[in-house]
């Protein structure tokens, strides 16, 4: 047979005795018994040689060497080897597969997407709070900003929805932004749509060295007419008044304006371009641009007056919220028409957003009982589906 180069080739081999080999009617015939015949005897296994010769020959190509072949029973050690590692491989896909914790699917009202908050600085943190609330409980699916930046006061936040709901190519609402605003809108705004969200209350706050706590409203009317430079003259200390207001924008001075000044009643116009401007021991008048800074310069300026959202006053340990005529400000007073610094808050979209969009998902969110509405009253507002009417929003 013609084999050619690299071909292996396989002999069966029949074994006989010879004449002068021992035992030769016992001696067995195939390897495996012959090797136990041998170690039954005690005879080295080298003996094999010498009972059993090979004789063989390659008539042509390259001689090699005979050797023993035999079967085997089990499987090589390669093959054994790569049975290992799948067995391994196996194991620890199960292991992976039942100990790691399954995928979960967003619930049910959470949409994908970006949503941009804006509007008024006396709710921001309130609706932050509820912001990343909605994120945690649509597995993060939703990204919502908040930045600081985007809270500029209730008419700058109507602007700003009012500008990018012109600019929007798509059809229908604007998805992705909501404005919050203490006031109900300009006329001009015609396409923005508002949603009561929740009762705001809001509250006078001093500096501690003023020695107030009450004010009646004949007081307060003098006071931001600047017929009153010093607080002794309403039963205080000996401090002259600074009043410390929020810009033009903001819904929490226009309230002030509408519901505790008289009607038409202005604030005076600034008396420094900064706060820190105001001369010692001189009355004067400034602006700032939100509550948590009108918060801190109240704080930090002897006899100074502001005007802020209760929640956030109220968290403030370096001011002092004012009661309206012995009332305090909640919800009960408010309620039996004995409190006046009030307003209900509105959220605003350009017209109507789609229903899966992430704008109209936020507010289904925002005004459901178990879940928005529990961190509104947490921080201090009373949401409108408190309310007998909740598109009315109002005691």
């Amino acid at each position: 047979m013609q084999l050619n180069p690299g071909w292996l080739f396989k002999v069966l081999v029949t074994l006989e005795a010879e004449a002068d080999a021992p035992e030769p009617a016992s001696l067995p015939t195939d390897l495996p018994r012959l090797r136990r015949w041998l170690a039954m005897r005690r005879w080295p296994e080298r003996r094999l040689n010498e009972l059993v010769k090979v004789q063989a020959a390659i008539k042509s190509g390259r001689e090699r060497q005979i050797r023993w072949t035999e079967s085997h029973t089990y499987a090589s050690p390669r093959v054994a080897a790569l049975v290992v590692v799948l067995v391994a491989l196996g194991v620890t896909q199960s292991t992976l597969t039942f100990t790691r914790e399954p995928e979960r699917a967003a619930p049910l009202g959470c949409t994908q997407g970006q949503l941009r908050l804006t509007g008024s600085t006396a709710f921001r943190q309130a609706v932050t709070d509820v912001a990343r609330a909605y994120e945690k409980h649509c597995l993060g699916q939703v990204t919502i900003d908040t930045d600081e930046e985007n809270f500029e006061g209730s008419d700058a936040g109507m602007t700003s929805l009012d500008t990018a709901g012109k600019a929007h190519k798509g059809e229908g609402g604007l998805p992705d932004q909501v404005t919050f605003s203490d006031t109900r809108k300009p006329p001009q705004y015609t396409a923005l749509l508002a949603k009561p969200v929740a009762l705001s209350l809001f509250t006078l706050v001093v500096n501690k060295d003023t020695g107030v706590h009450d004010l009646n409203r004949k007081q307060i009317l003098d006071l931001y007419a600047g017929d009153v430079t010093n607080w002794k003259d309403v039963g205080g200390n000996d401090v002259p008044v600074r009043l410390v207001s929020r810009n033009p924008d903001s819904g929490t001075r226009t309230v002030l304006e509408q519901k505790v000044l008289a009607k038409g009643q202005r604030l005076l116009a600034t008396t420094v371009r900064s706060c820190v401007e105001i001369p010692a021991k001189e009355a004067g008048r400034c602006e700032v641009k939100d509550t948590s800074t009108l918060l801190r310069t109240v704080a930090a300026t002897d006899g100074a007056l502001g005007h802020s959202e209760l929640g956030a006053a109220r968290r403030s340990t370096d001011v002092i919220p004012v009661r309206i005529e012995g009332i305090e400000p909640n919800s009960a007073s408010v309620t039996q028409n004995l409190y006046p610094y009030w307003d209900t808050e509105y959220a605003y979209t350009y017209k109507t957003p789609p229903a899966e969009s992430p704008a109209a998902a936020f507010l289904r969110f925002l005004s459901a009982n178990e879940s928005g509405a529990a961190l509104l009253r947490e921080k201090g507002f009373q949401p409108c589906v408190d309310f007998a009417s909740p598109l009315k929003c109002s005691p």
